[in-house]
């Protein structure tokens, strides 16, 4: 059985700057590695990568390239083995 894994913006310090997701590293439908390069986005000139929280799928992109997003924003989810 699997279970869907939100893939969350943490809190990266950025303070009330902007967050702009700058690209998508991974398409949808693409098996995913725990700690695995997702998503860079981008706050005041500085350049940071979203992992994956889990080994699965991808199964969706939330947020698009160019969108501006807050800490706790759900970016997409994997699809991942209830085991982890």
């Amino acid at each position: 059985m699997s279970v869907l894994r939100e893939i969350v913006l943490p809190e990266i310090g950025a303070g009330s700057h902007p967050i702009r997701v700058v690209q998508w590293l991974v398409d949808p439908r693409t098996e995913v590695l725990f700690g695995e390069r997702l998503v860079e986005v981008a706050a005041t000139g500085v350049l940071f990568v979203v992992s994956a929280p889990a080994s699965g799928v991808l199964r969706s992109q939330a947020v698009g390239v160019d969108a501006i997003i807050g800490p706790g924003t759900v970016m997409g989810t994997i699809e991942a083995d209830d085991e982890e």
